[in-house]
């Protein structure tokens, strides 16, 4: 069988209901708030591809690669 939630007899949580509910909640303290992200303090400290020094692959590496590869049938 299928399942599909259109079926189903769930009781309703209107918006009155979860208002009622978050005023029942106590208040957040001061340590369980979130703290805002700091931003990057440079712009060099954000992650930069064109300043990594990667191993260059050239065509004519590509191509001997390519060559060492055994025929696929």
């Amino acid at each position: 069988e299928e399942f599909n939630f259109d079926e189903l007899e769930l009781p309703e949580f209107s918006e009155e209901d979860a208002l009622a509910s978050m005023a029942e909640e106590p208040a957040l303290t001061e340590s369980e708030m979130a703290e805002p992200e700091a931003p990057v303090a440079d712009a060099e400290e954000e992650f930069n591809l064109d300043d990594l020094e990667l191993p260059e692959f050239s065509e004519e590496d590509a191509l001997a690669s390519m060559a060492e590869e055994p025929a696929l049938t």
